[in-house]
């Protein structure tokens, strides 16, 4: 019984000791993610303010004190890719009264 065991168990060892490692994101989602990044500096916007996740669901996130016209450059350039994109408004929520 335990030599039918040993082998299953080294088995199992060899192939659970393989390390997996993260699959790379696609040069085409790269390449987008740098067109974002230069879209921020141009528009004078911190890097993080646009996410892209996955290949096409960007999540925009201006600080709290960013200038309308920044933002407005940002979205103009965004607007103008040649790509489809989900976009959404992250962390806008504003604050109960109360909280105020």
């Amino acid at each position: 019984m335990i030599v039918r065991l040993l082998p299953l168990a080294s088995f199992t060892a060899i192939g659970c000791s393989q390390t997996m490692t993260p699959m790379a994101a696609a040069p085409e989602t790269e390449a987008r993610r740098e067109q974002l990044r230069q879209i921020t500096a141009d528009c004078g916007l911190p890097a993080n303010t646009l996410r892209l996740e996955g290949e096409n669901d960007l999540q925009v996130k201006p600080p709290p004190d960013a200038f309308y016209h920044a933002v407005d450059c940002m979205l103009t350039r965004v607007r103008q890719l040649d790509y489809p994109l989900n976009m959404g408004f992250v962390g806008n929520e504003a604050p109960a009264p109360e909280n105020r």
